[in-house]
């Protein structure tokens, strides 16, 4: 299976692998057995070629925080379907200003997954739009409250047209 490591907008690819002897990774030619134990909520010792190295992780969807040494590290670790995505749509393209979410491009909508006055979180899923025969989860580009729902199921919308407001 492959993953994609998004670090100032840069990819690079990792290849992921599991066997009863760990998790193989490979990336840049270089191959890393690693091992992996949770010592408590977010705290980890990680086996990476026989070499333990303790990690502070919070993963929040794509958005994964570390603290390796001391020294703080933010990712986007992305499957190949959100790869794409990622870089059709890049960070800000389906989103029509600060809680301003808008349509990615023409579609319909499937369904609405908020309501309004609904507490949501980065990432969160708030509707599902159908587009070119394929859905597409369009997630919150902020923390906050669902203000307004501008569609219903069914409606078929335009790109850039708003679907959801936030604050």
């Amino acid at each position: 299976m492959k993953y994609y490591i998004k670090d100032d907008s840069e990819f690079s690819a990792i290849d992921y692998s599991v066997s009863e002897d760990g998790i193989f990774l490979k990336r840049d030619g270089e191959e890393y057995l690693v091992d992996v134990r949770k010592i408590s909520p977010g705290r980890y010792t990680l086996l990476v070629n026989n070499q333990p190295i303790r990690v502070n992780a919070e993963i929040k969807r794509t958005l994964v925080d570390l603290v390796l040494n001391r020294k703080s590290y933010r990712l986007q670790v992305f499957n190949e379907r959100q790869k794409i995505e990622d870089e059709i749509y890049g960070d800000d393209d389906h989103h029509g200003g600060k809680g301003n979410i808008v349509a990615p491009m023409p579609g319909m909508v499937l369904r609405v997954e908020v309501e309004v006055g609904q507490v949501v979180e980065l990432g969160q899923p708030l509707l599902v739009l159908e587009a070119m025969k394929m859905e597409n989860e369009i997630r919150s580009n902020i923390a906050g409250t669902i203000q307004e729902i501008a569609v219903v199921a069914q409606q078929a919308v335009e790109k850039d047209d708003l679907l959801i407001h936030i604050e």
